[in-house]
């Protein structure tokens, strides 16, 4: 498991990521996770919200899926907020 707050292991993590490494789950390249966590690291603190591709209740529907169940995600999910990759 990686822990977020263990900035050594972060960093030796991200130092071995290269570009010709493979998605184990979707297809977001190295460069789009690296992209996509600093989003959510800027967006969580305080940052202007994103833009919301969905009405208020579907974002709800989909967040309380998402976020607070155990159900796992399949395997090739695409997060709308990404467009085409």
């Amino acid at each position: 498991m990686i822990e977020i707050t263990n900035a050594n292991q972060l960093e030796k993590l991200l130092k071995a990521l290269t570009t010709e490494g493979k998605a184990l789950f979707g297809k977001m390249t190295p460069q789009h996770m690296v992209e996509y966590l600093t989003d959510l690291v800027q967006y969580s603190y305080n940052h202007p919200p994103h833009k919301l591709y969905y009405s208020i209740e579907k974002a709800n529907t989909i967040k309380a899926v998402a976020i607070y169940s155990e159900k796992k995600l399949k395997l090739g999910f695409i997060s709308p907020a990404l467009g085409k990759i």
